[in-house]
């Protein structure tokens, strides 16, 4: 419900069809109301605005702490596939600066070629996380990758300036110690769960008002 690329995907289906010569007055006036219908629910209910993925949870929440992510740097530390999705999710939210780095410079160098981005190694791990606003893990070792003597040295070199954390490990690659560091935000699975089961509840109260709208426009257009 709500979900944007539903209407982009309608959208990339009536121009093939059209190009291809597969449409008609018919069906060139009913889409073009859907897209007229669609922007005034957006409009009018802003039902978009909360995620409803993992992904989409993730870019939300990295927004509200950094603002414009174009400014801001990601450092993916393994090379697990939910790790290698959220880090791509960043990219297309807006972060220009990536980063891969894993214990085995061959794996990161594979995750690295999937993501178009820098390897970074392993051994400058403080120095990386300096340079990281976001910090996504994926490793997966039952062993904590990140603990909090290497984050209070990056965090009091970054001049207090906080940093993202998603643990994706299961079980966690982050000490649950650093959650008691100041400018240090800490998120696993469970944490944007939560943030989807939000997102979920607020669409399904707006998805009755979206509904209304759609009625109005199909009786106006003499579509029903």
């Amino acid at each position: 419900i709500g979900d944007t690329k539903v209407k982009e995907q309608l959208n990339l289906a009536h121009q093939i069809a059209n190009n291809n010569g597969a449409t008609g007055d018919y069906l060139n006036n009913l889409i073009a109301s859907a897209q007229k219908t669609a922007k005034r629910i957006l409009r009018e209910t802003e039902i978009d605005l909360r995620p409803i993925s993992i992904a989409a949870a993730a870019v939300q929440v990295a927004r509200d702490l950094h603002g414009d992510l174009t400014h801001s740097s990601c450092l993916l530390i393994g090379a697990g596939e939910m790790g290698e999705m959220l880090a791509s999710s960043m990219r297309s939210g807006g972060v220009d600066q990536l980063l891969v780095s894993h214990p085995s410079l061959a794996r990161a160098e594979i995750v690295s070629q999937n993501l178009n981005c820098h390897v970074g190694e392993m051994e400058n791990l403080v120095q990386l996380l300096t340079q990281s606003d976001i910090v996504i893990t994926s490793i997966n070792t039952r062993k904590f990758t990140l603990n909090d003597s290497a984050l209070k040295t990056a965090i009091k070199a970054r001049r207090r300036k906080p940093i993202f954390i998603i643990d994706t490990g299961v079980p966690g690659d982050v000490d649950p110690a650093v959650e008691a560091l100041e400018d240090v935000f800490l998120y696993t699975l469970d944490d944007l769960e939560r943030v989807i089961k939000e997102g979920r509840t607020s669409r399904a109260e707006k998805a009755e008002k979206a509904w209304a709208i759609i009625n109005e426009e199909a009786n106006k257009n003499g579509i029903f």
